[in-house]
């Protein structure tokens, strides 16, 4: 049962982490800059996404420790000249992502209740409602963990538009050995899930638990 749960963990990731990169590679698209769908990326095909560390490793690791499922993909390529305003704009393209994570969450949620209401009587259905359940709490925990102000997360792309040209600057200095230090505290410890992506993950959980009509917090 374990290895069928990180098979659908594993197959449920790669998806997500495909929505999610054609998100930031669609909205750049549409304010201007048409770099990753020139390179293929504005696709929903896995395989051009694929980071081995972020979409394999990561959470190949992280489903057999029994925590949350979580990791990135190969970063969405951005030529700023090519964006109508390129700081707001940048940001914009950085939250799309996360964002489709929260959309998809919400999507999986009402087709749970569609089938709650047509019925859960055989394990066809039991098997397809917990492959939803999974893009749920999965998609949240992308969208939370992605929101994390270290780069190459999504959050590092947001807080850039709010720094001052001098904050900038440090920020951009400082974020390799910020990655470097984050990726042994992730990996080494459960602080991140225990005091940000479990609690805040929650409160997106019950509110979409209105909506879904079954169980999907996180113990």
């Amino acid at each position: 049962m374990i290895i069928v749960s990180v098979i659908i963990s594993m197959v449920v990731i790669i998806i997500s982490l495909s929505v999610h990169e054609f998100a930031h590679a669609w909205v750049a698209d549409y304010l201007g800059d048409p770099t990753a769908k020139n390179l293929g990326r504005m696709s929903l095909n896995p395989i051009v996404h694929i980071d081995p560390i972020g979409t394999i490793m990561l959470p190949l690791v992280l489903s057999f420790t029994g925590l949350g499922v979580f990791g990135w993909a190969k970063p969405v390529p951005v030529n700023l000249s090519n964006l109508r305003y390129p700081r707001r704009d940048d940001a914009l393209v950085s939250i799309a992502g996360p964002a489709s994570n929260l959309m998809l969450a919400l999507f999986c949620s009402v087709i749970v209740r569609s089938l709650l209401f047509i019925g859960t009587e055989s394990d066809g259905v039991h098997f397809i409602l917990f492959i939803l359940v999974s893009l749920i709490r999965i998609n949240i925990l992308l969208m939370l963990f992605n929101l994390l102000p270290i780069s190459p997360l999504d959050g590092s792309g947001v807080i850039q538009m709010f720094l001052s040209p001098k904050a900038l600057f440090n920020y951009k200095q400082l974020s390799r050995k910020i990655t470097i230090v984050f990726l042994a505290i992730l990996l080494l410890t459960n602080w991140i899930y225990i005091f940000y992506l479990q609690p805040v993950g929650n409160v997106f959980l019950r509110l979409l638990q209105i909506v879904a009509g079954v169980q999907l917090i996180y113990s």
